[in-house]
């Protein structure tokens, strides 16, 4: 059971530590050293990590052996429904109970972390044995 929900939260944690150094380090590159407009180097940085973080949970998380095929489409759903997870978290904690912007971000990030460890962990990369 510790292998199953344990471990994988702390392998899941630590590529998302990662990933935002890697996202921070490749926009700010990005903005500093080329003359893409902001958007573009967001997109091109938001693309790069999003591909590093789906192929390193699928490897170093989860260890996933399902078609690439049918772990893209739910990735890019649960993408989504985080994105939605957050927008929501982030209108309640700043309009409905005007915390600062700084606890809202700490108090997103958090949600945000556990909700997509356990819909990668319950859909995405659900093992089928």
């Amino acid at each position: 059971m510790r292998e199953r929900y344990g471990f994988p939260l702390v392998k899941y944690l630590f590529v998302g530590v990662f990933n935002t150094i890697f996202y921070m380090a490749i926009l700010y590159s990005l903005l500093k050293y080329t003359l893409y407009p902001e958007f573009i180097s967001v997109a091109i940085a938001f693309l790069i990590c999003m591909f590093f973080q789906y192929s390193a949970n699928r490897i170093f998380t989860f260890r996933s052996k399902q078609s690439i095929s049918i772990e893209i489409p739910k990735y890019i759903c649960s993408a989504i429904i985080n994105y939605l997870i957050g927008v929501v978290v982030v209108v309640l904690t700043r309009n409905v109970f005007e915390l600062s912007d700084l606890l809202c971000s700490v108090i997103s990030s958090v949600i945000l972390a556990l909700s997509g460890f356990v819909i990668s962990l319950l859909w995405v990369y659900r093992r089928v044995d």
